[in-house]
């Protein structure tokens, strides 16, 4: 990515690694590293943000998804100024399922020796083998396009925007549709495979998890299924930006699951009430994170825990100041599905924040555009 690109330096990402909280509130960090990957990248005139959650260990699936997205959105057959709004939306779908495609073939090998494994009763190599192929990835991804917002969301991720008009800041929950047992249309999917929601634990939809969404039969839950409760399948939005938008936020998964552990209900509205805009994008990111940590601790110390410990979900925010653009807002959504695009896989790197990794090649250069 650094031939081709710059990091964007109207955005900046905050972290914080997942906790357990004992009985006295200290915090015991029990991860070795963040699953959660992230990049913010200005190709004019294009603007790329994204966040790519791992679970179940899969961070590495998190950066291939990442690497690769960016990869064939900007290289392979490259999304154009000049297409249309429902043109760029059926691009990046093809280019989403692609991407899709590649991950599931590259573990034709494993899936083969799981099923070898399993035939000669080899329990130890196919349990090796699972916790491979149970790794996954959600993404939510802003694709900004001259005055053109492109959302592609997987998983339980958010973005919002916060808008101001006459000095009165609003906040927006773009993607409203998020992949969890508790969603309407979720709900409905998973009954319709006679799988009960109750059951399925979240995210109902991701890149990967392949116990999930491939072998779902060998799971006692899922034994009458119809077909696999775990899908892959995104949704793609389109917006065209207003003059009052002002910031755009992304949240990771773990931001939604602590927030919703502390029965907030309009996450949009909170992460408004404690946003603070400090000297630079990368401060404002992590003061908003951190000021839900506090507020996550503040939760725990309050209420009536009957557990040894309460569990704080990694999190990350990427926050972006934006581009005024002289139009008027007026919100559209497009949804399409197509394939048919075939690449050979390369190896990228591109440009993303390195903090939790100062051996990686580009963290010294991205420690010099996040501290400006």
């Amino acid at each position: 990515m650094a031939n081709f690109s710059n990091p964007c330096t109207d955005s900046g990402v905050g972290t914080r690694n997942k906790c357990r909280y004992s009985e006295n509130l200290e915090p015991i960090n029990d991860q070795p590293h963040p699953y959660t990957c992230n990049t913010y990248i200005k190709y004019d005139p294009f603007q790329f943000y994204g966040l790519f959650s791992g679970f179940n260990g899969g961070d590495e699936v998190a950066k291939y998804v990442m690497d690769r997205l960016v990869h064939v959105i900007f290289k392979v057959n490259p999304i154009t100024v000049a297409q249309q709004p429902h043109d760029v939306v059926k691009s990046l779908q093809q280019k989403y399922k692609m991407i899709v495609d590649e991950y599931f073939n590259s573990h034709h090998e494993k899936l083969t020796n799981r099923l070898i494994a399993k035939n000669n009763g080899n329990l130890a190599s196919v349990q090796e083998i699972d916790e491979k192929i149970g790794r996954g990835t959600t993404i939510i991804v802003a694709l900004i396009i001259r005055n053109n917002l492109y959302i592609i969301s997987c998983g339980r991720s958010m973005a919002i925007v916060v808008q101001e008009v006459e000095k009165q800041a609003t906040s927006h929950l773009l993607n409203q549709t998020l992949h969890e047992n508790t969603n309407g249309e979720e709900i409905d999917r998973l009954l319709e495979l006679q799988v009960d929601p109750s059951l399925v634990d979240n995210p109902t939809r991701a890149i990967g998890d392949f116990l999930r969404s491939y072998l779902y039969d060998e799971i006692e839950i899922f034994k009458d299924a119809k077909d696999a409760p775990i899908i892959s399948e995104p949704v793609i939005q389109h917006f065209q930006i207003s003059t009052h938008w002002k910031y755009l936020i992304l949240l990771s998964d773990g931001v939604v699951e602590n927030l919703k552990n502390m029965n907030i209900e309009n996450i949009p509205e909170v992460v408004l009430k404690e946003l603070k805009e400090e000297p630079t994008p990368r401060k404002t990111a992590q003061a908003l994170v951190d000021a839900i940590a506090r507020n996550y601790a503040d939760h725990v110390s309050t209420k009536n825990v009957h557990v040894p410990s309460t569990t704080l979900e990694e999190m990350t925010i990427l926050f972006h100041k934006m581009t005024t653009f002289k139009s008027e807002i007026n919100f559209t959504v497009d949804s399409t599905t197509d394939s048919g695009i075939v690449t050979t896989l390369v190896e990228l790197k591109p440009y993303v924040d390195a903090s939790h990794d100062k051996n990686c090649e580009n963290f010294k250069l991205m420690e010099t555009y996040l501290l400006k």
